[in-house]
């Protein structure tokens, strides 16, 4: 009598998984242009030691997974400044935008600078059209639904956008809050996370956009909009 074979349980081969991850990180544009996201931890799964990617790496693949899903969007390499002084270490990214409209929409929302470890280390995303234009943040105007197409010309294209809402930011509020909507769909991509079986961060896909976007648009100026990314309420 053959003994069933149970499909509950199956030995892990590490080393046959860290071939596999080479593979799939070579696959990711995000890994393939930094010495450093080329190593990859090959710690016995048994040790409680947890490896992980740098924040400003998962950053980068944050941008790539988010904003890079628009077709026309194309997010290029993270890239130390080799010019810049080592206090604060500054890392660049540029994103460059097939539409010159939807280019300084992008740079309207996307926070253009994420500090990492009390701002020791920087990073810093430039906005570029096609034609190699620059575009820098700017107020969209002065009222909620400037700011609402701003966003939906950013984000229409994306994977996961669904629509910008209004609404008071509680009942009664004279405060009109922004909900850019997102499907509720999970985002992941390796990370060299040990706690995860797959070695992948995963979120769903508003907190992602949440930490890659502005989360005040117009800060500087008299009338400032929150911007509060959110999953579309799908019951």
């Amino acid at each position: 009598m053959s003994k069933k074979e149970n499909n509950s349980f199956r030995l892990w081969n590490w080393d046959t998984f860290i071939v596999d991850d080479q593979r799939l990180k070579i696959a990711e544009n995000a890994d393939t242009d930094s010495s450093d996201e080329a190593s990859i931890s090959q710690a016995d799964p048994a040790d409680p030691v947890v490896g992980l990617s740098p924040p400003w790496f998962t950053y980068h693949r944050e941008l790539i997974h988010s904003i890079g899903t628009d077709p026309s969007i194309e997010v290029g390499p993270l890239v130390e400044c080799p010019d810049c002084s080592d206090n604060p270490q500054v890392y660049n990214v540029i994103i460059t935008v097939q539409n010159r409209v939807k280019a300084q929409a992008v740079a309207d929302i996307l926070n253009p600078v994420k500090e990492f470890s009390e701002g020791a280390i920087l990073v810093k995303v430039s906005v570029y059209d096609a034609e190699g234009n620059l575009h820098v943040p700017e107020c969209p105007g002065d009222n909620a639904y400037a700011v609402v197409d701003t966003l939906n010309i950013a984000l229409k294209d994306t994977a996961y956008f669904k629509a910008t809402m209004v609404r008071p930011f509680a009942p009664g509020s004279p405060e009109l809050a922004i909900y850019p909507l997102f499907e509720p769909a999970v985002i992941q991509f390796y990370n060299d996370d040990l706690s995860n079986f797959c070695q992948f961060y995963v979120n769903v896909a508003s907190q992602v956009f949440a930490d890659v976007m502005l989360p005040v648009i117009c800060a500087d100026e008299e009338t400032s909009f929150p911007i509060y990314p959110s999953t579309d309420c799908i019951l």
